[in-house]
């Protein structure tokens, strides 16, 4: 009895030794496997962070792509747009030139006929006066308007 009494004691000892080891072991069993999983999530992660990193730094590199290209796009625009205002302004001095100087040239124009209209009656006036240039006369008159008989045909037809 007392042998049956320590040997039950002793297999009851051991089997909670056995069980408490099992246990212990499956917890630590379990506890690697999260080490593991949790060793594999964080190499996940780590690339799944340098994949997100090289993205965004490839995003910022097209992001400054694109704001030097539009900068270069503005400035050229703001050349463009300045050239066309100089050319306007330009346009718009030669026209306004133009006009004066057709202005200039139909005052100088009216000017020259009057004159011309006031020699030619102060010549006719001469010529009243003097009676023997008549001769003279026509070719004055034909030379003030235009004739292709010009000063050559008076000094031919008088010497």
């Amino acid at each position: 009895m007392f042998n049956s009494w320590i040997s039950g004691i002793v297999k009851r000892t051991i089997k909670e030794i056995t069980l408490d080891t099992e246990n212990k072991f499956e917890a630590m069993h379990s506890k690697f496997r999260t080490i593991e999983s949790l060793e594999q999530e964080i190499s996940r992660l780590k690339i799944d962070k340098s994949v997100r990193e090289e993205e965004f730094a490839r995003k910022e590199r097209e992001i400054t792509h694109k704001l030097g290209l539009e900068r270069i796009r503005q400035e050229q625009d703001a050349l463009v747009n300045k050239r066309n205002i100089e050319l306007d302004i330009r346009e718009k001095n030669i026209s306004v030139e133009e006009k004066r100087f057709v202005e200039q040239i139909e005052f100088q124009r009216k000017h020259l006929e009057g004159q011309i209209t006031s020699l030619n009656s102060l010549v006719e006036k001469v010529f009243e006066q003097i009676p023997k240039v008549s001769y003279e006369t026509k070719t004055i008159k034909r030379i003030t308007e235009g004739s292709e008989y010009g000063p050559q045909h008076k000094t031919s037809s008088s010497s």
